[in-house]
């Protein structure tokens, strides 16, 4: 008997926390529907708004936090849940028993909606920004934005210190430009004189340019080889005339031409 009664125990306290769990998501369901009636997908996000976002944020606060502020923001989770959820519940209960009137309690249920929807997402945001490893990187982003600020302050001072100084040298660089565009040289002081302008003879020939030098020496090669071609067809022309051509009455070709050069070269009695 003594070893059956744990079991017992630990099946009647499971059937108690389950009939527990069922009355509250009951009344809440009741309580869902003043909000958004006729809604099904409405009320199912309200139970998980509210009831079973208490037992979530409790098994993150348990088994799921790494670090001190995880713990923190499961544990508020959890209170957020559990408040909405007995907040809704005695509402619900209230007007059951005709305590309270629909009409007053939809106003009032309907900022409790409101209110836990934007503390469980603001909690899982932090609560995610309170990871180890990204707390690490945000606290490293934050020592290096400090350095920065700390580098402009000391930029702001120093440009503070030396504005004057580097404004006289960039204003004598302007001043010198000026001069030289107008064409007028210092003296010293405050006086100055005008420069002669640049006299520019008209007999000067100007350079030819790289592109016409090229195609001048183009043009005078190509006049230089159109003699020699001539030569060339005239040659050409010449020999043809001096063939010998044939003869009418069947003589051998050369038989009517006469060597000129060798009557030259006979002697005078």
């Amino acid at each position: 008997m003594k070893k059956l009664l744990p079991i017992f125990a630990g099946v009647l306290f499971f059937l108690f926390m389950a009939a527990v769990g069922a009355a509250v998501m009951y009344y809440s369901w009741n309580g869902l529907a003043l909000i958004f009636p006729d809604d099904l997908a409405g009320q199912i996000f309200g139970l998980v708004n509210f009831d079973l976002a208490a037992l979530i944020w409790f098994l993150a606060f348990v088994y799921l936090s790494r670090s001190t502020m995880q713990y923190v923001f499961s544990g508020f989770g959890f209170l957020v849940g559990l408040a909405g959820t007995v907040g809704l519940v005695g509402i619900e209960i209230g007007i059951s028993s005709g305590y309270l009137t629909p009409d007053e309690m939809a106003q009032p249920l309907t900022y409790i909606m409101i209110g836990v929807l934007v503390a469980h997402l603001v909690l899982l945001y932090a609560r995610h920004s309170a990871e180890p490893e990204v707390s690490a990187d945000i606290n490293i982003g934050v020592e290096k934005a400090k350095v920065k600020d700390e580098a402009q302050k000391q930029f702001d001072e120093r440009m503070k210190a030396n504005a004057h100084a580097l404004g006289v040298i960039e204003a004598d660089r302007l001043f010198a430009d000026m001069l030289r565009d107008l064409n007028v040289q210092a003296l010293g002081g405050d006086q100055f004189v005008a420069m002669p302008e640049p006299v520019q003879e008209e007999s000067q020939v100007k350079a030819p340019s790289v592109v016409g030098a090229a195609f001048q020496n183009f043009i005078t090669g190509i006049g230089s080889k159109i003699p020699s071609w001539r030569k060339k067809q005239s040659v050409v022309a010449a020999a043809g005339e001096l063939e010998p051509q044939p003869a009418a009455g069947g003589e051998a070709p050369g038989a009517g031409f006469r060597d000129d050069s060798a009557a030259e070269e006979e002697p005078a009695d």
